[in-house]
């Protein structure tokens, strides 16, 4: 017989020899076994073991889900994770197996001062699609600042998600969202966050046709919470257009080059937020949510005040966009131009932005832009017009300077770097004369927001040096260019 190569190794498995004596002749019902091993030079020769039967576990880390291999359980790293020198996350606090939630609900309740006796608790019942409410709960609990990378001014949302569907809904497709992003293959977090969402758009749109009298303190707090989780959950990628994480997302399906007419729909959720806090004024001063709403301006409401002059905007900002510096209050000033209503508190907004460190304690703050942005300036979006797309663009940059921020970091890149470019394909700044030095300035100066090398971004995708992949992208996108 000859030898075996030593490549090869995968096991063979040969019958025992054919003539065996009757006081070793094995049962009908246990099959005896020779294993060959050809894992090496020299083979050896022993006896089949029969699997022994186990019971599958249903409190695994997500990485031995997704190799759909037994995980021994082992917290806060498995072994099989350690051996492999993978990430191991448990969909809950991976010491004992999940509780149900209905006792979660009833001791968190029990302990909560906004939870009156009173208050009904809605429990999680019904046919669920996806990953289970239980473990997109307890995931949401024991990640809070995996999640949302800043800092708590609230305590813990659960008790109150646990009473209003909508919020608890939208923290369960956050929490799904999260894991999906941790487990991309794991298609029960895609579907999960789907349903959720369905579910939290369908009961937060129900309850905002109630009159926040009826609704009360409690029932105000937790329509304005789920508008801002909305918030963070609408800057989320969805799957068709982020399908792969091991790679940066394709500026080819971003809003701006897109034509469906519902591209801007994540930024008027964005947007639906400002028209509730100022419906919502008199509850906010006594709601749980204050110290939010504080840590979000400072004293001298730089960000969120009005009659604030432009010193701190750059003069090739303000050429640009055509500003008025004599108007100060552009909603109340009849010689206030459509740039001035739509464009000055954005662009005066966003100069003092550049100039705030990005830590976790600022992150509110630089949300604020958002809210100065008008239904008029989402349409200049919409229509792709330069100056608009510039200045979302400076300030997708200025947030591209947050780090490992799951839930925002793909979209402020993929968008930038889209903006970026349907802005080298446009060839303002190869306009004669002032109107070319001004956009070279301000291609300039959005370069600077994030540090990120385009030209040698193409170079390194295409091939070509970075003058030829710049050159290149613009003759192969010419489609693109507005007229």
């Amino acid at each position: 017989m000859a030898a075996a190569p030593p490549s090869a190794s995968r096991p063979l498995a040969a019958a025992a020899p054919s003539s065996p004596s009757p006081a070793s002749r094995p049962q009908p019902s246990e099959p005896r076994f020779q294993v060959i091993s050809l894992n090496d030079a020299n083979p050896q020769i022993r006896e089949y073991k029969r699997r022994k039967p186990h019971r599958k576990t249903k409190n695994g880390c997500i990485a031995c889900k997704q190799k759909r291999v037994k995980c021994d359980e082992t917290f806060p790293i498995c072994l099989r994770c350690q051996r492999n020198r993978r990430t191991c996350v448990y969909p809950h606090d991976g010491t004992s197996p999940p509780t149900p939630i209905v006792t979660k609900i009833e001791e968190e309740a029990a302990g909560d001062p906004r939870m009156s006796l009173g208050t009904a608790i809605v429990p999680v019942t019904g046919p669920e699609v996806g990953t289970s409410s239980d473990e997109l709960l307890l995931h949401y609990r024991n990640n809070w600042f995996g999640i949302f990378d800043m800092p708590s001014h609230t305590g813990s949302f659960v008790p109150l998600a646990l009473r209003y569907p909508h919020l608890r809904s939208t923290l369960l497709a956050i929490s799904a969202s999260h894991l999906r992003h941790q487990a991309p293959g794991h298609k029960d977090y895609r579907v999960a966050e789907q349903y959720q969402v369905t579910l939290a758009v369908r009961d937060y749109q129900a309850a905002l046709d109630t009159p926040f009298d009826v609704h009360g303190q409690m029932g105000t707090d937790s329509l304005l919470l789920t508008a801002m989780l909305m918030n963070t959950l609408s800057m989320v990628l969805p799957f068709d257009e982020d399908p792969d994480f091991s790679k940066e997302p394709d500026i080819d399906k971003s809003w701006v080059f897109s034509s469906r007419p519902d591209r801007l729909g994540w930024l008027a959720v964005q947007q639906g937020l400002s028209p509730l806090l100022a419906a919502t004024a008199k509850w906010r001063e006594r709601s749980f949510l204050a110290p939010l709403f504080r840590n979000s301006d400072d004293s001298r409401r730089t960000l969120t005040g009005e009659g604030h002059a432009l010193d701190r905007v750059p003069e090739h900002w303000i050429a640009a966009a055509r500003l008025n510096t004599e108007v100060s209050s552009p909603t109340s000033d009849p010689n206030a131009s459509f740039a001035d209503v739509n464009f000055r508190e954005p662009i005066r907004v966003m100069a003092e932005l550049r100039l705030l460190e990005p830590s976790r304690i600022n992150m509110l703050r630089y949300w604020q832009f958002v809210g100065t942005l008008t239904p008029a300036f989402r349409q200049c979006l919409f229509d792709r017009d330069p100056v608009a797309l510039w200045v979302f663009g400076y300030w997708l940059g200025l947030m591209c300077r947050f780090k490992r921020v799951w839930w925002m970091q793909r979209r402020t890149r993929r968008d930038f770097r889209a903006i970026r470019s349907w802005l080298v394909q446009a060839r303002l700044a190869n306009r004669p004369g002032e109107q070319g030095r001004l956009w070279r300035s301000l291609m300039a100066d959005l370069d600077r927001t994030w540090g990120f090398e385009y030209d040698r971004a193409m170079a390194d995708r295409s091939g070509f040096s970075p003058s030829q992949a710049a050159s290149r992208s613009v003759l192969v996108k010419r489609q693109r260019t507005p007229s």
